[in-house]
């Protein structure tokens, strides 16, 4: 026969006295004497007790006795079943849930315990990863010392990253660096010469915090040349930068143009990027910035060429003479290049297609950033005249907006006409016999360039 406190449903040991009055060991109710009450014979507690308190659920049914039969609990009588001690109750499993319902509440805390861990695990921003990625590719100052004077394969072996071929023409390596601000880099070969890498772009996640500082470093390298929106372009040469990206290019050619430097144009911009973006020690040499970053050929130096040189030798000592000029043949043969003068920005000397011919004429244009258009028109004529000397013609254009063109006749021979979107000098006149001397030719573009110093 089993007692239960009619309290606590808590297994109750007999008095030694039957019918002596007794109280719970455990929660100290006063209990019915024995024998004076029936005894419930499926196992419960005496049926005038009336069933256990609702919060413990009903008493051990189908689950068969607790490990050591009904009686005393296995620690005596001094530790009550279930974790009670007294009335105080404290943290476990109620009475009666045994075993089986303290293994499962441990689970379901440990699971929620693992749940929220994980959640936690999976959505913290990962410090760790970025660092990771930061410290992993290739380390930044390496970029100083890289050459871009390699084939896909030879930079494979440097960076560790094999290229790939986008579309039929090019072959792409996306390189990881290790910085936290420049964190990749893409390279780009061109199919039908990799044996130099035209194209370096760099990728930030954020801009800089130096970004003014960088700015201000490209405009004191590309000078005019680089306009409002940090982008450079001459002759197939370009270079752009946008606080989180940094481009240098120059391809092989364009259409029917063939650009026969576009390596060295590469790897001056190339020289730029990392001077002035990254903000490495990497020398940009006066040649590089006078013939492949535009800073240009003074006006002097371009009266240096003999006007009286026929087409067919003319490309050949254009070229010796301005390693930067591009060459076109195009109603005659065509050559442009850069100009260094605050005046002017480019200048395009040309020959006509015809055997024999020399020198026809020179065109002077506005310096980068002038919207096309002369901002000093009056101090080119003022320059020329002084110059050439005589009375010119003025022919008067848009007469609302006070546009014209001043025309002056040498007298040895050739002409030369201000615009305000450019100056020509013609070596042959329609007004002269003579074509233009190269006294004359020379005397007119040292004037020119003197004069635009001096402002």
């Amino acid at each position: 026969m089993e007692l239960r406190c009619k309290a606590c449903g808590a297994v109750l040991a007999a008095p030694p006295i039957p019918g002596t009055p007794t109280t719970c060991t455990f929660c100290g109710a006063p209990q019915q004497p024995l024998g004076s009450a029936p005894v419930n014979p499926y196992g419960g507690p005496p049926a005038g007790y009336g069933q256990p308190p609702a919060a413990f659920g009903p008493p051990p049914g189908g689950f068969g006795a607790p490990p050591g039969g009904y009686g005393a609990p296995p620690q005596g009588f001094g530790v009550p079943p279930g974790g009670f001690d007294g009335a105080t109750p404290r943290i476990g499993p109620p009475p009666g849930t045994g075993a089986v319902g303290a293994i499962v509440a441990v689970m379901v805390v440990l699971m929620m315990a693992g749940g929220i861990m994980g959640f936690v695990l999976m959505r913290r921003p990962s410090a760790g990863t970025a660092a990771s990625s930061s410290s992993s590719g290739m380390p930044l100052a390496q970029l100083a010392t890289l050459s871009l004077k390699l084939t896909p394969d030879a930079m494979a072996k440097i960076t560790g990253v094999t290229a790939k071929g986008q579309g039929s023409d090019t072959l792409d390596m996306d390189v990881p660096l290790a910085d936290k601000t420049w964190t990749r880099m893409t390279l780009d070969w061109d199919t039908s010469d990799p044996s130099h890498v035209k194209e370096v772009y760099l990728h930030a996640d954020a801009p800089p915090s130096n970004d003014a500082a960088i700015r201000q470093r490209l405009a004191t390298i590309l000078g005019r040349r680089l306009d409002k929106d940090t982008r450079f372009n001459f002759d197939g040469a370009s270079f752009d930068y946008d606080s989180t990206s940094a481009r240098a290019e120059c391809a092989p050619k364009f259409g029917s143009i063939t650009y026969a430097h576009w390596k060295e144009k590469v790897d001056a911009l190339w020289d730029v990027l990392r001077s002035g973006v990254l903000g490495q020690s990497v020398t940009i040499s006066d040649t590089e910035s006078r013939d492949w970053l535009q800073r240009g050929y003074t006006l002097t130096a371009l009266g240096a060429i003999d006007p009286g040189i026929d087409v067919d030798h003319a490309a050949a000592a254009m070229l010796a003479a301005f390693p930067a000029v591009a060459t076109e043949v195009s109603g005659g043969l065509r050559n442009k290049l850069a100009v260094d003068s605050p005046w002017f920005g480019d200048a395009e000397v040309n020959w006509e297609d015809a055997k024999g011919a020399t020198m026809g004429e020179v065109y002077l244009y506005p310096p980068p950033q002038a919207a096309q258009k002369f901002p000093n028109q009056a101090d080119i004529e003022t320059c020329v005249q002084a110059a050439v000397g005589g009375k010119p013609r003025i022919y008067e254009g848009d007469h609302l907006k006070g546009d014209h063109s001043t025309d002056w006749t040498i007298p040895a021979g050739g002409e030369i006409r201000t615009y305000e979107h450019l100056v020509h000098i013609t070596l042959s006149s329609h007004f002269t016999a003579h074509k233009m001397p190269r006294g004359e030719y020379t005397k007119l573009l040292d004037a020119l360039d003197g004069c635009s110093k001096k402002k």
